[in-house]
């Protein structure tokens, strides 16, 4: 256990059992917080966090606080639903505030341009990120639905962050109404030519 308030000031701290004791704990600018354990007490966040062991589950067992210069990175490993083996948790039973910056990427060889549902942040939350990102992709906030999304380069899979629940998901894209508008055009041009072929009159031989 540890008494008093706690800063780990620099490299990187690795908690797989419980880190107990009543004082808060903080994690400076330059330092790394990661492991599959339980940490006690109010934490704040300068630094980075990196749930998990490669991927893992990384509980705080009080409030957990990002500031604006924390780094959060979520690896994805599979898309069979199972926290800590398919991907990063951070579970807080406290109210988890989100601030800074997150990076959803992926674990070894996974793709993350598949269709699945990760469910990144178990806890109450408020607060936003500054910037989002999967991969390369960067996200964008929207105000109204409180979510990040972003189309992948290919424009086949949606990816989409709530803030709200924590989750992030990639979806089968839709695509924009200006393509369906293009589609229509086309299909009205055609139909019209055909028309146009069969309405010719004939002329004599």
């Amino acid at each position: 256990n540890v008494t008093g308030a706690t800063t780990f000031a620099s490299g990187t701290f690795t908690v797989n059992g419980t880190l107990g004791g009543t004082g808060s704990k903080t994690v400076a600018l330059g330092a790394t917080l990661n492991g599959s354990g339980t940490i006690i007490g109010n934490t704040t966040i300068n630094g980075n966090l990196a749930p998990g062991n490669s991927p893992g589950v990384l509980t705080f067992d009080g409030d957990l606080t990002f500031t604006n210069t924390s780094v959060t990175t979520m690896e994805l490993a599979g898309t069979g639903g199972v926290a800590g083996t398919d991907f990063d948790q951070t579970v807080v039973t406290g109210t988890l505030t989100f601030d800074g910056t997150l990076n959803i990427i992926s674990y070894l060889s996974f793709s993350i341009d598949q269709p699945g549902s990760y469910d990144l942040f178990a806890a109450a939350t408020a607060g936003n990120f500054d910037s989002v990102s999967v991969g390369s992709t960067a996200l964008s906030y929207d105000s109204l639905s409180g979510l990040w999304t972003a189309n992948n380069l290919d424009n086949t899979y949606l990816y989409t962050f709530n803030t709200s629940s924590g989750d992030f998901s990639v979806t089968t894209a839709i695509p924009e109404p200006s393509a369906y508008a293009a589609l229509a055009g086309l299909g009205m041009i055609g139909f019209a030519l055909t028309r146009r072929r069969r309405h010719q009159p004939k002329h004599a031989a």
